[in-house]
């Protein structure tokens, strides 16, 4: 699974965190537990566990979004495929051991005809977001290594 490299919206980024694959990985695909670190998602639900084929719903702004879980590689790939107001979006999470620690790198690309018309604002709010989204992960890594 890769995001759509010819989406009008791609946004790419990374950050390094102190702490192992295995800690990042479960923080990230702890979906029910996205809304007590993560201020961009008001609410979230997996249905079932973190696998292929498994879907979830989830707040994030103003939007309502289900999403299918397209890849589940414990500790290395978690990606998943979401749509909601004219916008198909592909979501990958790459997570390498880097210096004793784990570099997190996440890509997410936005297609469809909102995306089209507005890319640089959504291309915008979507580098906040993945920035915020990748700070507050590194926290709450962090506290739940304490």
């Amino acid at each position: 699974m890769e995001v759509d490299r010819s989406a009008p919206v791609l946004v790419e980024k990374s950050v390094d965190i102190d702490a192992p694959r295995e800690a990042v990985w479960d923080v990230l695909v702890d979906v029910d537990g996205w809304p007590a670190w993560n201020s961009t998602v008001g609410s979230a639900s997996l249905d079932g566990p973190f696998e292929q084929g498994s879907r979830f719903k989830w707040k994030s702004g103003p939007s309502t979004i289900t999403s299918t879980i397209e890849r589940a590689d414990r500790p290395e790939i978690a990606g998943w495929s979401g749509t909601t107001l004219g916008a198909r979006a592909i979501h990958v999470w790459e997570l390498e051991p880097n210096e004793g620690g784990t570099r997190v790198t996440t890509r997410e690309s936005m297609s469809g005809l909102v995306p089209r018309l507005f890319s640089g604002s959504m291309r915008r709010k979507l580098e906040t977001s993945l920035e915020r989204w990748l700070a507050e992960m590194a926290g709450a890594v962090a506290r739940r290594a304490h």
